[in-house]
């Protein structure tokens, strides 16, 4: 992208102006001028770029104070990396001609290049490319944006950018990483404002999922399904974490209840599809198949997996689509709800907007045409409506759940097109190993593949060490899974999620003292997390540090008084230390809460 952006501002403001306007101060200067000129365009023809800046360096020497000769010296420093000539190049050309063509523009890709992003920014939005629309302004702007943190300005600009340079891998990898981050600005958001709400606990428990620890990771769920039973995406994680320990029946148990939540849900209708076929019913697996085609129609495992319920059960393929309720003049929110509960996504979208058109203050129509706007894929305007309702309420649980969701869609969306675009850059191999990981069939193995070839393009990433070791942790292949973390913890010390893994690990290898430091390092990386305090007051008390693990265990108690599993590991840890009563007591708690 960088070569060929440079050699258009070369062909559209260097090669002509180069040629007129020069000072004179003696023939020979400008006869040494004008064949120094002739050395520029050949050496552009050669794209030989210390040539080049060779040529300009000595123009410039000779005509100091013609802008265009500074700007060619600048732009001959940038193509050859050498960003701090780059910049003092392109500073005195400014200063000599404010608003000269592609001046602006590198110098502020040349802060970028060297992470002064205040100062990037500062000379990006001054630079004419931008007012024009040229897609090189927008995406530059767009990720000094994101490199200051600033997502939602860095968004519209780098999908702009898109746009009118949709082939371009860069540009979608940018913009997929910074819906990403993005989506977890939202999630920090709603952890910071409503950190013991279900929504937080389900996200909790979304993440530490995907980091493999499944135990803890229920344990959230549990807290959340004590908050609000109703909550949609809670009954499917708890579905997909039963799956991934081969617990298939009661899994498909909660896939069921996701899908009194939410009849749209495509992955329940997917699992459940699955799972009847494995049992032998092809005619409950297609009626699940054809609505998770309905609001997956480019998933080839849904594809793949109703044409097998098809061929068993010797159904005409042609899908029958339900007829359309009929409309009612003025449409109530029950309507809506009915249509919804239907799983008629576009009906219930329908009248929901009519709604709306009269009593636009009501913000559970408008989570709930969210909803139904994801499940068929607009994710763009569900935005408007999710916006919309937190413009009104900025704290609201769901609401902040729901933009992290749909902004890690919209990433999941311009992931599948960059794969078509570039299938073996490291971070497209990054992103499909994780949708391999966190999809349906939980197809560890082709992540693994994908991770291992993203560290052979990128032997020194941390983020494919900690993925490798990771997903090598879930497989259960723990001798593999430790040096890739400690890569990891060699490149970032702090990492909770590595630090965690390689403390179970150790722990369950009975290596507990060496447990400890990482383990403790996990707590302090996420405090809130009940199942790494729990594994470090473990390791101390099983070391013999019992006033240290019964002051984590009560702190834990806390919070979570009804946890019969921490009463009881409480218990063990005061009648070692002599403390029988106190033993007895959570003994007997442990007991009651257990039988709840």
């Amino acid at each position: 992208m960088r070569g060929t952006w440079c050699r258009a501002v070369w062909l559209s403001a260097l090669v002509g102006a180069g040629l007129v306007g020069t000072a004179e101060s003696g023939p020979e200067a400008q006869q040494r001028v004008e064949a120094l000129l002739a050395e520029v365009s050949q050496a552009q023809q050669a794209q030989d770029h210390s040539r080049l800046r060779a040529a300009y360096a000595e123009i410039a020497a000779l005509r100091p104070d013609a802008p265009e000769y500074q700007r060619g010296l600048g732009l001959a420093c940038y193509l050859g990396g050498d960003y701090d000539g780059a910049i003092a190049a392109l500073q005195r050309a400014a200063s000599l001609q404010p608003g000269l063509a592609g001046v602006s523009l590198y110098l502020g890709i040349s802060y970028y290049r060297t992470n002064r992003f205040q100062e990037a920014l500062e000379a990006l939005e001054r630079a004419p490319e931008r007012d024009s629309g040229a897609p090189a302004a927008q995406f530059w702007l767009g990720a000094t944006y994101r490199a200051l943190g600033r997502h939602s300005e860095a968004v519209p600009l780098l999908e702009a950018a898109h746009e009118k340079a949709q082939s371009d891998a860069e540009i979608l990898l940018l913009l997929t990483r910074t819906y990403s981050e993005h989506a977890a600005g939202w999630f920090r958001q709603l952890l910071a404002v409503a950190g013991t709400s279900a929504p937080a606990r389900l996200l909790r428990a979304e993440e530490l999922a995907m980091d493999g620890v499944d135990q803890a990771a229920m344990k959230e769920t549990d807290a959340a399904l004590e908050r609000d039973p109703g909550l949609i995406g809670l009954h499917l994680l708890r579905g997909q974490i039963l799956w991934a320990g081969e617990n298939f029946d009661k899994g498909a148990d909660e896939f069921r209840r996701e899908l009194e939540n939410d009849p749209l849900s495509a992955e329940a209708h997917l699992m459940l599809g699955a799972y009847q076929l494995d049992v032998g019913d092809a005619s409950a697996a297609l009626a699940h198949l054809r609505l998770a085609r309905r609001y997956r129609p480019n998933d080839e495992v849904t594809r793949e997996l109703l044409e097998e319920a098809m061929k068993a059960g010797g159904v005409d393929p042609a899908p029958k689509v339900p007829a359309r309720s009929p409309e009612a003049a003025q449409p109530t929110f029950e309507d809506a709800i009915g249509a919804y509960k239907r799983g008629r996504a576009t009906e219930a979208a329908e009248l929901l907007e009519r709604l709306l058109a009269r009593r636009p203050e009501t913000a559970a129509a408008r989570l709930i045409l969210a909803r139904c706007r994801i499940a068929e894929g607009e994710l763009r305007i569900a935005l408007e409506q999710l916006d919309r309702v937190q413009q009104k309420d900025r704290e609201d649980p769901e609401t902040l759940y729901l933009l992290g969701k749909t902004y890690e869609g919209l990433a999941s969306q311009a992931a599948e097109r960059l794969f078509e675009l570039n299938p073996d850059a490291p971070g497209v191999r990054l992103l499909r190993g994780e949708a391999f990981e966190r999809g349906p069939k939980y197809d560890f193995e082709s992540a693994l593949a994908e991770f291992r070839a993203a560290k052979q393009s990128s032997p020194d990433d941390p983020a494919v060490d900690q993925a490798i070791g990771r997903v090598l942790f879930k497989m259960k292949r723990f001798d593999e899974a430790v040096p890739h973390l400690e890569a990891t913890l060699a490149w970032s010390p702090g990492h909770g999620t590595a630090n965690y893994l390689l403390g179970k690990i150790r722990f369950l290898r009975g290596n507990r003292k060496d447990a400890i430091g990482p383990l403790r390092e996990a707590v302090r990386a996420r405090p809130s997390l009940v199942e790494p305090r729990r594994d470090l007051a473990t390791a101390l008390a099983l070391e013999g540090r019992l006033e240290e693990a019964i002051g984590i265990y009560e702190d834990l108690l806390t919070d979570h008084p009804t946890d019969a599993s921490l009463h009881a590991l409480l218990a063990t840890a005061y009648r070692r230390a002599g403390r029988i009563e106190d033993a007895k007591a959570h003994a007997e708690r442990a007991r009651t809460a257990g039988h709840k």
